[in-house]
């Protein structure tokens, strides 16, 4: 992947090719265009070693924080979601409607 971004072969995004980068992210969060600002935050945030670049290690961290906050939500969402289920079946309505749900699937 970081070889995706690496258009001149460096081996280190410069900040026009690290702009490509931030633009993938928010796309795959349903987010907006960066502006400059959100780039330039962004590249400070993950060149560790402040040359001004990133090198594969610093994009593989990015690339590690970013995953791991995608797993933190999936399981904010399920626990929310266990947590409306739990409540649904306080009344004695909604057991009736799950157990004939579940059976339907069988």
């Amino acid at each position: 992947m970081f070889k995706r971004y690496d258009k001149d072969g460096s081996g280190y995004l410069d900040l026009n090719e690290f702009e490509e980068v931030v633009k993938d992210i928010n796309a795959d969060f349903g987010m907006g265009p960066p502006n400059a600002a959100m780039v330039n935050q962004a590249m400070q945030e993950s060149d560790l070693d402040g040359d001004g670049k990133v090198s594969p290690g610093e994009y593989w961290i990015l690339v590690y924080k970013i995953l791991s906050i995608r797993a933190e939500e999936e399981v904010r969402q399920e626990q929310t979601d266990t947590r409306t289920l739990k409540e649904k079946l306080k009344d004695p309505r909604e057991i009736k409607k799950f157990k004939e749900n579940s059976l339907k699937a069988f």
